[in-house]
């Protein structure tokens, strides 16, 4: 007779066993997945990858902000004003450093002014371009924001759009504008006809007003007529903020060289990959030697803004940056 004893333990399956190899199993498989994440899709995130990668300073870290929705009701806005030399007063991001200038991203973007006026060595250095190597990047925000921070401090400011090849900047700023920069430039109107201006901050703004495509926006930005347009500039700005088109689809930056003193180059966050970036300076070296400093934009940070609509009137100059604690 065969009898079987009870056993005292499970031979199958062994949990423990089981278990400790799909933990580890799991660790190897999401370590893999992020290592051939990021060696595939490589992205700007730190400001130590900017400077080890293109080695420029990384002078800004502007968040990303939410959308506004509708403008504040006391705020007029210039599609209220039938007069085209007015600058359309808007309620999207780059306002921000005028209805809340103490908040996180109005000091960034004193960052960029103060790497502006650190460089500024040589008196006639006051020419700044802003250019980014993709569209939507966030360039003209940017330099809008920039010329206002300035304009505030009541220093003599002109923002140019010369992204002759996509104007966005002057059909957000200028809609009703009819004369602009190519009029200037052909002759056909005075500089001073060609100048809209915001009532509150004094900033000055030329726009490019185009009828039809431009074939030859390089030759323009390139031309004896634009040298001495910036000459004239010169001697009435502090401060002369040139919004330009992007450096990978288009040669415009590299035209501007000769009226140019120092570039602004924004990359956006997380979004933008690292080949990109390296291929667009590559492509314009001496742009990339004017570069004063990189600035990434759209970047996820703890705090978030209040948007500027929903802040009193009574009480615009305190701090909005709500950030946990």
């Amino acid at each position: 007779m065969i009898t079987a004893a009870e056993p005292g333990f499970k031979s199958s399956p062994v949990t423990g066993r089981v278990l400790s190899y799909a933990i580890f199993g799991g660790l190897l498989l999401g370590v893999g997945i992020g290592w051939l994440r990021e060696f595939w899709y490589r992205v700007f995130r730190t400001n130590k990858q900017v400077e080890a990668i293109l080695g420029k300073d990384s002078i800004a870290l502007l968040p990303r902000l939410p959308k506004t929705k509708k403008p504040r009701r006391d705020q007029p806005t210039g599609s209220e004003s039938d007069d085209p030399r007015m600058v359309a007063r808007g309620h999207d991001l780059s306002w921000t450093v005028i209805e809340a200038p103490f908040s996180r991203y109005a000091e960034e973007v004193r960052s960029i002014k103060l790497a502006i006026d650190v460089n500024r060595g040589v008196e006639t250095n006051k020419v700044v371009g802003f250019t980014s190597s993709m569209p939507e990047e966030g360039k003209s925000t940017t330099s809008t924001a920039v010329a206002l921070l300035a304009a505030q401090a009541n220093a003599r400011v002109i923002l140019i759009d010369c992204d002759l090849r996509n104007p966005a900047l002057s059909r957000h700023l200028a809609p009703r504008a009819t004369i602009g920069l190519l009029e200037v430039l052909s002759g056909n109107a005075s500089l001073d006809d060609a100048i809209c201006r915001d009532p509150v901050t004094n900033l000055a703004f030329m726009p490019a007003v185009l009828k039809s495509p431009l074939a030859n926006s390089s030759e323009l930005l390139a031309s004896d007529a634009m040298k001495n347009l910036f000459e004239q500039l010169r001697e009435q700005f502090d401060y002369i903020v040139v919004d330009l088109s992007p450096l990978v689809p288009i040669v415009d930056v590299r035209s501007a060289l000769s009226f140019v003193d120092a570039y602004v180059l924004i990359i956006e966050w997380g979004t933008t990959t690292v080949d990109t970036v390296q291929r667009a300076v590559h492509s314009a070296r001496a742009v990339s030697d004017k570069v004063i400093g990189v600035v990434l934009n759209k970047v996820d940070l703890p705090g978030r803004l209040v948007p500027p609509s929903t802040l009193d009137p009574r009480h615009s100059t305190l701090c909005a940056l709500v950030s946990p604690a």
